[in-house]
């Protein structure tokens, strides 16, 4: 045995009594009815209040704290919708375990009274008005919990992961999509909060690319993110939900930053989403750059988010001619947005065993193709979303319908066997939100757009014989995809 493995096994065995007086706090978390409550934050706190450790209940409403040492400890619950509730002293003995049956008793939050109180000055939750605090207290609540399932207790996650380029008007140019089957785990990870505190949200690179970062759980939950930031109740017309927006405060103005809002059910007090935006970055950079992502609760009253998205704005620098008649006038620089990328993903399914314990509802775009001039349904035509890989066919009722789609504004291409036979297709641009409303696509038929087409050129199609024909296309610059007008 080497010198090396020697101090190895030295110090496996130096740890194991470490290990063997661990002190843990177990026990169960129930209702005023004495029925057990899942999903409930519990967190071991030391003589300071500091939280040493925290976990989440179970579906029989259990729950484990291990203490790093013995001493004297008290317990705080927080279930969404309440007030914490603390408990205790409880003193650990050295390697012992200890059992501890908690009654919830906390009074519901009524977050219908959050309203509004002018532009707060720049001020943690903590020291924030008493409404702040309160939806504050919830949302960080709710993120703990978030964070505690991420860390992978069992479930499987199955995960949509998408990557998109879009024109600055909309329309996707180009996208790619996959899934991803493994255990739960936090869907992105940023840089640590002590990164982003010191070096911003959007870093530079020397090949002019810049990195954006979307704040982590981790991060959000940092204390440093607390510093950084102010906070306030978010003016909304929405009487159904409640924000807390934050800001980056004043001496933070030259550093690349985010602000934006975290959202909760104002009945409920469940965090629903949270909307960001890039702020000290560049005019053209910050108009466009931000991301989001939405929150749900499972059926084990685990939290876990359902979607994000972060984008991207991709730039252009433009030299142009010099201003006309002016001696000596340099050239004109313009910066335009090309772009717009954009990354994100979408929460299938998550499973513990053989149980579901969440499932998205399957997104599934559904519509008719109908010829334009008799509104005749349209059989065996191909309808392709442009710039992804999705397709559908109609049956004899015209109808066709495209899986797995995700929402935005696409352009639709339709070849059918008459727009075939002339080598033509048609196109429409779509918008898809709402799976349940089904599309129409009304097309010409062969016929209908050949005589269109002459008629406008000033020609006349003489026989179905006639070779006559239209070339269509886009005016570029070389290495442009934007077409010339």
């Amino acid at each position: 045995m080497s010198g090396a493995n020697r101090c190895t096994v030295v110090a496996i065995l130096l740890s194991l009594p470490a290990l063997m007086q661990a002190q843990v706090l177990r026990g169960t978390v129930a209702d005023e009815r004495d029925a057990p409550v899942a999903g409930v934050l519990v967190q071991l706190l030391d003589g300071d209040a500091t939280v040493i450790t925290r976990a989440l209940t179970n579906e029989r409403g259990e729950y484990r704290l291990m203490a790093p040492t013995a001493g004297t400890y008290r317990v705080r619950t927080q279930r969404i919708g309440f007030r914490p509730v603390s408990y205790g002293p409880f003193v650990l003995q050295p390697g012992a375990d200890a059992t501890q049956r908690l009654v919830l008793t906390g009074l519901p939050v009524r977050l219908s009274t959050v309203a509004v109180v002018g532009q707060n000055p720049c001020r943690s939750p903590g020291d924030s008005t008493a409404g702040t605090y309160l939806v504050w207290e919830q949302v960080r609540g709710a993120l703990a919990g978030l964070q505690l399932t991420a860390t992978g207790q069992g479930e499987a996650a199955t995960t949509l992961l998408y990557e998109r380029v879009v024109e600055p008007a909309g329309r996707i140019r180009e996208q790619s999509s996959s899934i991803r089957a493994e255990s739960m785990r936090q869907p992105w990870r940023s840089l640590s909060s002590d990164s982003l505190s010191r070096a911003g949200y959007v870093i530079a690179h020397e090949d002019g690319s810049m990195t954006y970062q979307a704040p982590d759980l981790d991060v959000l939950l940092s204390d440093l993110f607390l510093v950084d930031h102010c906070f306030r109740i978010a003016p909304t017309s929405d009487a159904a939900r409640v924000g807390i927006a934050f800001e980056p405060t004043p001496a933070r103005r030259r550093i690349a930053e985010i602000q934006g809002t975290l959202w909760v059910d104002r009945k409920s007090s469940e965090l629903r989403s949270m909307e960001f935006r890039y702020a000290n970055i560049l005019r053209e950079r910050a108009e466009r750059a931000g991301g989001d992502m939405e929150f749900v609760r499972m059926t084990n009253s685990g939290w876990v988010i359902s979607r994000w998205e972060i984008r991207m704005p991709l730039l252009e620098r433009r030299v142009g001619r010099a201003t006309s008649g002016v001696p000596g006038a340099l050239p004109v620089s313009e910066v335009r947005v090309t772009g717009i990328k954009i990354s994100g993903g979408e929460l299938l399914l998550v499973r513990r065993g053989l149980d579901t314990l969440w499932a998205r509802a399957p997104l599934l775009l559904a519509g008719t193709v109908v010829d334009s001039t008799s509104g005749r349904p349209v059989e065996g035509a191909r309808v392709t979303l442009i710039g992804t890989s999705l397709t559908g066919v109609t049956n004899a009722a015209g109808r066709f319908t495209v899986a797995d789609v995700l929402p935005g504004a696409y352009e639709v291409e339709v070849h059918s066997p008459s727009l075939d036979s002339i080598g033509a297709v048609h196109r429409s641009r779509v918008g898809f939100t709402d799976p349940t409303v089904s599309l129409q696509i009304r097309t010409p038929a062969a016929r209908q757009l050949a005589g269109t087409v002459c008629e406008r050129s000033g020609t006349a199609l003489a026989s179905a014989s006639d070779r006559r024909g239209l070339i269509a296309g886009a005016l570029n610059t070389r290495g442009d995809t934007i077409a010339l007008r």
